[in-house]
């Protein structure tokens, strides 16, 4: 399983090379570079949770507009003042409850010192981000990979979903440890790859309707293949 999981990733990185994409539609990178507190890192990625990275900029920037993203002040403003401004992401008074709550038990650990998550090593980091409200392993390995730089893959639905039409299946860890070890842990080379499979998840391998036929990574793909074989046959029969 290993290796055939390990073949089929290598098909995918080069198929991947023809992707292009532009990293300014992603909050993820957007975010590292933009933000030099891990707060606004966090609120950032927990922001595009269940919704478009389009709709989680425009959140971001309202809520910008009334806190600057300074964890005293989200937390000063409240739930219903965060809710309002973020209410374009959808779920927003879920979201502004788990970001407050988030923030708050931050600031309660580390106070202004909480970048100093990114000196611990990937495992103790991720469990300590994974302990905060609202944060799952795909918001956790995004701020572990694009704001502290450490070696991680985060898989998102449109990457799951690829992932298991490929054949690598559905399991969160089990495709990011074959990425993990396909591009050797290189920080930049794990974006580039995130990025791209995204990319092609909104271009092509969409939840319904996916034009395989278009699809850069249709060479590797199961399910793609079946699809075609499928086509044939119709229009033979």
């Amino acid at each position: 399983m290993a290796e055939i999981s390990r073949n089929i990733g290598l098909c995918v990185v080069e198929a991947l090379a023809s992707v292009d994409y532009d990293v300014r539609e992603f909050v993820g990178p957007v975010a590292s570079r933009k933000y030099s507190n891990i707060y606004a890192m966090l609120v950032a990625v927990m922001l595009t949770q269940n919704t478009s990275d389009a709709n989680a900029f425009k959140a971001l920037k309202q809520l910008e507009k009334i806190t600057g993203l300074d964890p005293r002040r989200i937390i000063g403003v409240g739930e219903e003042v965060v809710a309002k401004a973020i209410r374009v992401a959808g779920m927003y008074r879920q979201r502004a409850k788990r970001i407050v709550a988030a923030v708050k038990q931050l600031l309660e650990m580390f106070g202004d010192k909480a970048d100093r998550i990114c000196e611990l090593d990937y495992s103790d980091a991720r469990q300590l981000l994974l302990s905060l409200p609202g944060v799952g392993l795909k918001t956790a390995d995004v701020i572990l990979l694009m704001y502290c730089r450490k070696p991680a893959f985060p898989v998102d639905t449109h990457i799951k979903r690829i992932c298991g039409r490929l054949g690598l299946g559905s399991s969160y860890e089990h495709i990011s440890r074959t990425f993990l070890s396909i591009l050797d842990g290189d920080v930049e080379k794990l974006i580039d790859v995130h990025l791209k499979l995204i990319t092609v998840g909104r271009r092509y391998c969409r939840p319904s309707k996916p034009k395989c036929d278009k699809c850069p990574l249709q060479v590797c793909c199961e399910y793609a293949k079946t699809k075609t074989a499928s086509n044939s046959k119709s229009k033979t029969a």
